[in-house]
C-alpha cells in the first residue's frame, strides 16, 4: 500500500486476490473475427433472400443478434462481448456488401422514413426458393 498526501493507494500485489473464473474456450480453434463474420452474413443473407428479414438496418441489426447468440454458444464465445454499437456496424456492413454483390441496390425513393436499399430487380422478381441457412444441414 502506498500513501500519497490523505489517499492510500493499493497495489495489484496488495490487492485480495478474488478467484475469477478463466472464460470458456472457443470449440473452434481457428475462429477469426473474419470466419464469424462471414458465417454471420451468409445467414443473414439467406434470410434476406429468403423474404425474412428486410434489407434495413434494424431488421439486419435484430438478425444480426440472433445469429450471434445463437452461434456463440455452440462455438463457446461469450454473447456479451459484442455490444449494440458492434452489432449494428456488422449489419451496415453486411448491406454494403449485399450492395456491392447488387443482391442490394438502392433505393431511388429514399429519403426520411424510406428505406435505403431495396431487393435488388433480379431477386425480388422471382419465387422465392428456400435457401439453406447456414447451420441446417442440407440433404
Amino acid at each position: 500500500m502506498t500513501e500519497v498526501g490523505n489517499v492510500r493507494i493499493h497495489a495489484e500485489a496488495d490487492a485480495p486476490e478474488t478467484s475469477r473464473p478463466d472464460p470458456p474456450e472457443a470449440k473452434v480453434r481457428d475462429l477469426t473475427r473474419e470466419r464469424f463474420f462471414k458465417l454471420i452474413y451468409t445467414e443473414v443473407r439467406s434470410r434476406i433472400l429468403n423474404g425474412d428479414v428486410k434489407p434495413t438496418v434494424r431488421p439486419v441489426t435484430d438478425a444480426v443478434t440472433d445469429v450471434i447468440r445463437h452461434h456463440t454458444k455452440a462455438l463457446g464465445l461469450q454473447p456479451s462481448l459484442i455490444g449494440k454499437p458492434e452489432r449494428q456496424k456488422i449489419a451496415e456492413k453486411i448491406l454494403e456488401k449485399l450492395e456491392r454483390e447488387t443482391v442490394l441496390e438502392l433505393n431511388p425513393q429514399q429519403g426520411v422514413g424510406k428505406p435505403k436499399y431495396l431487393l435488388a430487380s433480379r431477386w425480388a422478381n422471382r419465387p422465392a426458393p428456400e435457401i439453406p441457412m447456414a447451420g441446417q444441414a442440407v440433404r
